[in-house]
């Protein structure tokens, strides 16, 4: 059976109202690495976080195989977590900071999907539109608890109250899912500046329709129409 290859877009916006882009994406395409970052802590605080993200998983090694590779980046993000806490007591008199990271490793016919925090992954599959990854917010914890929805939906502001962040506690712990991957899957890697902007329909049909490239456009083009309140990136994967 032939080996899977894969093309990508990425797009990363200030959005309308942010003075300061927070967000951070990183693309190995070759390598099969995909990942975004929403930093938390504002100025000389969120962008530092984002960016120490990036820039530790820009130089990981991707030899080995998939568990390997797992292995190697829980490692540098647990590393990335202890920087940014040791930074916050020295710079920032121990306010906090920290950075989402949401990551799509393939290899192969599989691939890994790696995330703390919110920022999501979603996949366009023969009509099908999932969400990949779950949300470590308070909202989500309360909601997958049984908590009551009609309760929930007076408590959207719990929405952004993060439970999982590099840089947020001492102990980090990233949630793992394994995918299968099939020829013509699309992957929509994001920050909550764009799916707090699209409805997931809105989203669903932009991803499906088109080059990869005009499809990142696309939906980069709908958020800040939509008014961007937040930073907006993303990155668009498809296998081919």
């Amino acid at each position: 059976m032939a080996a899977l290859t894969w093309r990508c877009t990425t797009a990363t916006d200030v959005g309308k109202r942010r003075k300061i882009n927070e967000d951070a994406v990183l693309e190995r395409n070759e390598e099969g690495l995909w990942l975004v970052a929403d930093g938390m802590g504002g100025h000389a605080a969120g962008d530092i976080a984002s960016q120490a993200v990036v820039h530790a998983c820009r130089q990981l090694s991707l030899q080995g195989s998939l568990i390997e590779r797992l292995d190697k980046l829980e490692d540098t993000l647990i590393d990335v977590n202890h920087q940014l806490l040791a930074y916050a007591q020295e710079h920032l008199q121990g306010r906090t900071m920290g950075s989402t990271a949401l990551a799509l490793m393939a290899w192969e016919r599989w691939a890994l999907c790696v995330w703390v925090g919110d920022s999501r992954l979603y996949r366009w599959r023969h009509g099908e539109f999932v969400q990949v990854s779950r949300d470590h917010s308070k909202w989500q914890e309360l909601r997958d608890g049984g908590a009551d929805e009609e309760a929930l939906s007076r408590e959207p502001q719990l929405k952004n109250v993060i439970t999982r962040a590099v840089g947020g506690q001492l102990q980090l712990f990233a949630e793992v899912q394994l995918l299968h991957l099939e020829s013509g899957d699309r992957f929509l890697l994001c920050t909550d500046g764009l799916y707090n902007e699209l409805e997931n329909n809105d989203i669903a049909s932009l991803l499906s329709q088109g080059e990869i490239h005009d499809v990142g456009q696309r939906l980069m083009g709908q958020a800040l129409r939509q008014g961007a309140r937040d930073n907006v990136s993303l990155i668009v994967v498809e296998v081919l």
